[in-house]
This record gives structure tokens, C-alpha cells and sequence, in this order.
């Protein structure tokens, strides 16, 4: 790949938890000197991963077929309670009062391999109401803050795969573990609550990874401290 100038190309970023996408970009542009910068996908703060990052003019008209490639995410929900966000920055606002004695049930539901082909394919999902959809041109999330009412109209998502990959007890949580790979607009938060609404009851996301979009893999991606103005390209070529 030729670089138009120096620092500009591809760069497999991972971002740490904390962190908005823009703040990730932000810095990239102070390290670099550079200001057209954009990312191919946006990471919630608190999870962390694979951020694909176009660097320079020539790069971030290319940006879109990042996007449009599917995503790898490795996600872990506590069971049986859920938060105004779906995930572990929000407030508790509900538990589900029956869950203990429903935990045995639910663990062997989630449990059963059949389970978990369902949700692969194409399908409907309404996006989570703090999110960055618009709605009569503001942000949901904003209304969502504001105890506004917020309807979103369900999109399109397919999920090319998903599996569990764990079930654990710690103290007074059941913690599930699941891997997916997805199209892009799919809400992992949203995800896991559907699934939980299947096995009748509630979940939230503790921990979210983006392990890779398309052939940008988390293993080979770079922290913000390792970056340099050598551009460093995914693949060599798009």
C-alpha cells in the first residue's frame, strides 16, 4: 500500500476500556499531527477491542467497507437483573425477583447447543433506547437522559454465528459468557437482553470485547501507546 503522506493508512487499534471511540480518534490525531481521522465502528466506553482506525483523506473515503465488514465479539452478562443501559455503566433499575428459584432452569436452557443456532441468521432487533440512533433529529440517548419518551423502529441484523462459551457462579451472579460474529448495527447490549427475555428473565453486559472486524484481528491490534506516525497497515491492501 502507498501511503499518501507519512503516518496515514490503516491502523488496528485496541481500545481500552474507559475510553470513548472519539477519544481513541482524539488522541490519534494529536500523536499524529493529522486531522482526518475516523473509525470504522463505535465501541461503548465501557468495552474494549478492535477499533479500526483511517488515518488521512485517502483512508477515510475507504472507511466504509470497514464498517460494512462483520464484527467478532466476545460478551459476558450477569443474569437476572438490568441496568437503564444494558450494561454495567448504567444504574440497576430492575431484578428479577424469581430468579433464584428459576437459576437451574435458566442455566440448563442456556446450556443446550439448540439454543443458540436460533439466534443465528438474519432477523429483526430494535435497537436499545441509549443509543446513538436519532430520533426527530436528536440522539436517543440524549431523550433517554432526559426520561423522554423514545421509539425506535427495529433494523436488520444478521448474526453469521454465536455460541456459549462459559457459565460460572460468582458469589450471588450467574455470569454468561458468549462469542458472536454480526453484522454491523447490531447492539450486543440489546443482544444479551433479548436473550435473556427468552429464558425469562433479565441480563446486562459486564464485560464486551471486540476481538475483529473482517481480517483486523484484536492479537495484532496496537495500544494507543504503541502508536507511532509508521502507519501500520490491516492486511497491506483493502
Amino acid at each position: 500500500m502507498n501511503f499518501a503522506k507519512p503516518g496515514e493508512g490503516f491502523y488496528v487499534i485496541n481500545k481500552p476500556v474507559g475510553m470513548t471511540s472519539f477519544g481513541v480518534v482524539h488522541r490519534m490525531r494529536r500523536v499524529l499531527g493529522i486531522e482526518r481521522i475516523g473509525h470504522a465502528g463505535t465501541l461503548d466506553p465501557f468495552a474494549s477491542g478492535v477499533l479500526v482506525v483511517a488515518v488521512g483523506r485517502t483512508f477515510t473515503r475507504q472507511i466504509s467497507e470497514w464498517q460494512d465488514k462483520p464484527k467478532t465479539y466476545v460478551a459476558t452478562m450477569v443474569m437476572g437483573k438490568t441496568t437503564e443501559t444494558l450494561d454495567i455503566d448504567g444504574k440497576t433499575m430492575q431484578k428479577d425477583a424469581d430468579f433464584e428459584s428459576k437459576q437451574a432452569q435458566i442455566r440448563a436452557q442456556l446450556e443446550q447447543p439448540d439454543f443458540w443456532t436460533e439466534w443465528r441468521g438474519e432477523q429483526m432487533q430494535t435497537p436499545p433506547i441509549f443509543s446513538a440512533k436519532k430520533v426527530g433529529g436528536k440522539r436517543a440517548y440524549k431523550l433517554a437522559r432526559k426520561n423522554e419518551a423514545v421509539e425506535l423502529a427495529p433494523v436488520t441484523i444478521t448474526i453469521h454465528d454465536i455460541r456459549l462459551t462459559g457459565v460460572t457462579q460468582e458469589a450471588d451472579e450467574l455470569l454468561v459468557t458468549f462469542e458472536t460474529t454480526c453484522s454491523k448495527g447490531t447492539y450486543i447490549r440489546q443482544l444479551a437482553a433479548d436473550i435473556a427475555a427468552k429464558v425469562g428473565t433479565l441480563a446486562y453486559l459486564s464485560v464486551l470485547v471486540r476481538t475483529a472486524i473482517g481480517e483486523a484481528k484484536l492479537d495484532a491490534a496496537l495500544s494507543l501507546e504503541s502508536v507511532s506516525a509508521a502507519a501500520v497497515s490491516v492486511s497491506g491492501t483493502l
